[in-house]
């Protein structure tokens, strides 16, 4: 038994006829729907059709062969929305069922396109292209001979499009079903709508076709397919060398901040950046790569991450059940204990339980190994030895790698520390400066998150240009999408307390680098000057430090400003989606990642205008001066008074959005480590 699998309207039906018609074998279908009967002896033919993930094939059954054909997913979903008016819904609408099937949310419309795409992608044994197999079908299903002892064909009986549509084929037009001829026919018209290249282009407008390639365009560039429509051939990626084991090149990247209870922006570009990298490591030995990740001093296979950790969204580090069971790796405790009193200066007393209400186990063995690190308990050179070359994820972490002898890529995300040491804390500019020294006495190269960033680097770092490369950050937009199940956006408003009307929303650690005194002094002046405005300004994040001017103000303010605090990351691209405007007038941002965040979900931006910043939005918002409180006060009244100008933003959202993506982002971060160590 083979597997015939494909995302629905792929042309899965096509190819079973060209299967019955050419070699005489009949296929079956695995579903999971209740209108249609699952034949009970499925298993027992030679094909079985089916559109579901492999996840949710029965158990016994998903390591069978398997043969996945892909179509662009523009014609694919265009089919798919006819499909659901045609035969299940006929009072819906071809646009809404596009935008529906394009979203996919919760893992509808079997888990959305470029989901179902990779999931196959990963497991199949052969991926055949529609657009070639139609061109020459019998070429690509003799390829199954490997798999399969298949019949001599009948070369003259390939059928074509109009023989499906026109016809009685055997599969597709409702044959065993008790109906006339005429219903027969209709079925066929129906299931055959076109079967060309190209078709959604009719179908599907430049808007729409932005927010497809937002969501699905990292999949659709790997398979050769363009944003405007062409279907380039796909060539060998990566030249098939075979590199023994002894002349891998071994790369570290530095996964430390995986252990940071907050998920913020630093944290999140290392966790994609893995996840993204681990997607593509079938390709990584047959460049002669092979990457490990480092979590204070202990070192991971990147396939660990891939299969284990990625479930957790972090490394988990073993637990004991008391926090003396860590002591114990440790001798003269007190002294470690000693020096947290000391490191971090807190009132430490008592006994060793007391350290349960302060730490967790996992970052009471951060410090402590930090500590012991700083210290020179820890040497970490012995397993830095074999590595050709470290990737620094932040800079700050220098000092876990200062023996070590390896080339250096260190990625710079901002250097705050310089321009605004008053928003850091003392401890942290120091680090940031050190580790900044050690970067150019090492020669690294540097990876720049932002054209801007690079900038700043050439400015204030002795490194030459050629030692600069800029690779963008992007979105996750399987997390944040375009929300548009009103009955779920009430559910996550009221659980944070926010009241069901219009709202602007600031969403980051706050912070004075944010500038959220000068967002909240806007707000009240626009609230002043409209009294009768239905507005409210929705603070979203942890708090950070340096915020009592901030409480006071806000103790002054209109109630219409509310603070909700830390948002459960699934609720994040739904208050996205529901806010009027995303609000993030910062002082100075290496990226600004939650604005690209807003803009995947559709959200038009008021943002500094500084920095990264309009780098990275385009124009999809409206730009302010991050100092002045009339320029945000009047960039707010704009866009609440103008509806136009707000859909022509939402529409520049996803036009700007669909520029970033994170398979880029991985591809050109190995393509820079393939280039410094060789």
């Amino acid at each position: 038994m083979i597997w015939l699998a494909s995302y629905p309207r792929s042309g899965n039906t096509f190819f079973r006829n060209v299967l019955f018609e050419v070699y005489g074998l009949k296929s079956s279908t695995y579903h999971i729907e209740n209108l249609y009967p699952l034949d009970p002896n499925f298993d027992s033919y030679p094909f079985v059709k089916t559109h579901l993930l492999p996840e949710q094939l029965p158990k016994k059954l998903r390591n069978k062969p398997s043969v996945y054909l892909v179509r662009d997913g523009r014609d694919s979903l265009v089919s798919l929305a006819y499909y659901r008016k045609d035969f299940y819904e006929e009072h819906t609408n071809i646009k809404s069922n596009l935008l529906e099937a394009i979203l996919a949310a919760e893992g509808s419309y079997f888990g959305g396109w470029s989901q179902n795409v990779e999931k196959w992608l990963k497991k199949a044994d052969f991926i055949f292209r529609y657009e070639d197999f139609i061109e020459n079908p019998l070429h690509f299903t003799e390829q199954l001979k490997e798999i399969i002892d298949l019949p001599k064909p009948k070369k003259n009986h390939i059928p074509t499009f109009s023989d499906l549509k026109f016809g009685s084929p055997e599969y597709g037009s409702g044959k065993g079903l008790q109906l006339s001829e005429n219903d027969k026919d209709e079925i066929a018209n129906k299931k055959f709508r076109k079967g060309i290249t190209g078709g959604w282009k009719n179908e599907i407008d430049p808007h729409l076709n932005n927010v497809f390639w937002c969501y699905h365009g990292a999949t659709m560039e790997k398979l050769g397919y363009t944003k405007v429509g062409n279907v380039k051939k796909i060539q060998q990626e990566y030249d098939l060398v075979e590199y023994s084991h002894k002349n891998l090149k071994r790369i570290l990247i530095d996964g430390t901040k995986l252990l940071e209870l907050h998920n913020d922006g630093i944290k999140r570009y290392v966790q994609e950046l893995l996840k993204s990298i681990a997607d593509q490591s079938d390709f990584l030995k047959k460049r002669g790569l092979s990457i490990d990740i480092f979590i204070l001093g202990k070192i991971y296979p990147l396939e660990d991450y891939k299969n284990k950790f990625l479930i957790k969204k972090s490394i988990p580090l073993k637990r004991g059940s008391k926090a003396k069971d860590l002591a114990k790796k440790y001798k003269n405790f007190w002294i470690v204990r000693f020096m947290i009193k000391f490191y971090y200066n807190k009132t430490v007393s008592g006994s060793i339980q007391n350290f349960k209400s302060l730490f967790s186990i996992e970052q009471l063995r951060a410090l402590v190994i930090r500590i012991l690190n700083k210290a020179g308990l820890i040497n970490n050179a012995a397993k830095l030895k074999p590595y050709d070359l470290i990737h620094l994820t932040l800079m700050q972490n220098y000092h876990f790698f200062e023996k070590a002898e390896s080339k250096f890529i260190t990625t710079i995300h901002d250097l705050t520390h310089l321009y605004f040491p008053e928003f850091h804390r003392k401890r942290n500019i120091k680090k940031a400066s050190q580790g900044a020294e050690f970067i150019v006495s090492r020669n690294s190269h540097i990876i720049a998150i932002s054209n801007s960033t690079k900038i700043d680097v050439l400015k204030d770092f002795k490194v030459s240009e050629e030692k600069i490369n800029v690779v963008y950050e992007a979105a996750d937009t399987e997390k944040f999408r375009l929300n548009i199940r009103s009955n779920l956006a009430s559910l996550v408003l009221s659980k944070y307390s926010i009241p069901e009307q219009p709202f602007f929303l600031c969403l980051s650690t706050i912070e004075p680098r944010k500038n959220l005194l000068n967002t909240i002094e806007a707000f009240n002046l626009l609230i002043e000057s409209n009294p009768g405005v239905n507005l409210n300004l929705v603070i979203a994040g942890k708090k950070g430090w340096k915020n009592d001017d901030l409480v006071n103000l806000s103790k002054r303010s209109t109630q219409k400003i509310i603070f909700t605090g830390f948002i459960d990351e699934p609720d994040l691209s739904i208050i996205y989606s529901e806010a009027t405007t995303f609000v993030y007038a910062s002082h100075y941002e290496g990226f600004g990642l939650p604005l690209l965040e807003a803009m995947s979900c559709g959200t038009p931006v008021i943002y500094g205008d500084n920095s990264s910043m309009p780098e990275v939005v385009g124009k999809a918002g409206i730009p302010v001066k991050s100092k002045n409180v009339k320029s945000i006060k009047m960039a707010m009244l704009k866009i609440i008074s103008n509806e136009v100008l707000r859909n022509e933003l939402k529409r520049e959202c996803f036009k700007q959005a669909s520029k970033f993506n994170w398979s880029k982002t991985a591809k050109q971060t190995v393509d820079l480590y393939n280039d410094v160590i060789h």
